[in-house]
């Protein structure tokens, strides 16, 4: 049986498209671990950034963190290892669609609102 051109292209397509998916999940590095923990800052009328919250992300921790900004509050969840934006009055709501903040460096930011939160690895300050 001869393998026909079109059967050849597919099944590069699919290699390369494996390669990318494996690649860009490895190059994410890893999930957050007990110790790593999320930092709130919301950004004031004055410029300067302000702390509003650092939690550390345990697997027995449900809570919410209501943060205030110029247009309203910014709701983050956190949920064991992980935290989301959940509501913000912004227009957009970029920050929600970001979806959950699983791994060290993953960051969800309400531009309009001035807030910021973000996974720190335990050896971040």
């Amino acid at each position: 049986m001869k393998l026909k051109r079109e059967h050849l292209l597919i099944a590069v397509v699919l290699v390369i498209g494996a390669a990318l998916v494996a690649f860009s999940t490895i190059r994410r590095g890893p999930l957050a671990t007990a110790g790593s923990r999320l930092r709130v800052t919301s950004m004031g009328e004055e410029g300067i950034n302000k702390v509003v919250s650092v939690r550390l992300l345990e697997a027995h921790v449900h809570e919410t963190i209501e943060v205030p900004g110029p247009l309203g509050i910014t709701v983050v969840e956190l949920d064991g290892l992980r935290a989301r934006v959940i509501s913000s009055p912004c227009p957009d709501k970029i920050c929600i669609k970001m979806g959950w903040l699983e791994r060290p460096g993953d960051y969800a930011a309400c531009l309009p609102n001035r807030v910021l939160a973000e996974v720190l690895d335990p050896t971040e300050n």
